[in-house]
């Protein structure tokens, strides 16, 4: 019986910390969360108010280096004299931090 308190634990446990990293934004068109692509995040809260987007490196030959990706940051705001910071890694959000300027 003791083991399968154990095991119940540990997946709550478990559970807990998967979720952790999990954020969301409430938009008029609905709830966006961490995981969403840009198109999503578009569809539900409308073009941001400013973005910035940084492109993989070209190298000499004319490739990108092995694991360079897009970053974007997408600024929404203010709401309340908050802005909202949005992550994306290659067109899948990664971040959402909320904070003052």
């Amino acid at each position: 019986m003791k083991r399968a308190s154990l095991i119940t634990v540990l997946l709550g446990v478990l559970f807990y910390f998967s979720q952790a990293d999990a954020a969301t934004m409430r938009c008029d068109g609905g709830l966006i969360a961490t995981g969403a692509t840009s198109f999503e995040v578009l569809t539900k809260c409308g073009e941001p108010a400013d973005k910035e987007v940084v492109e993989p490196t070209v190298q000499p030959d004319g490739n990108s280096p092995r694991n360079s990706a897009t970053v974007e940051t997408w600024v929404y705001g203010p709401d309340n004299g908050a802005h909202s910071f949005l992550r994306f890694i290659d067109g899948r959000l990664v971040k959402i931090q909320t904070g003052r300027l």
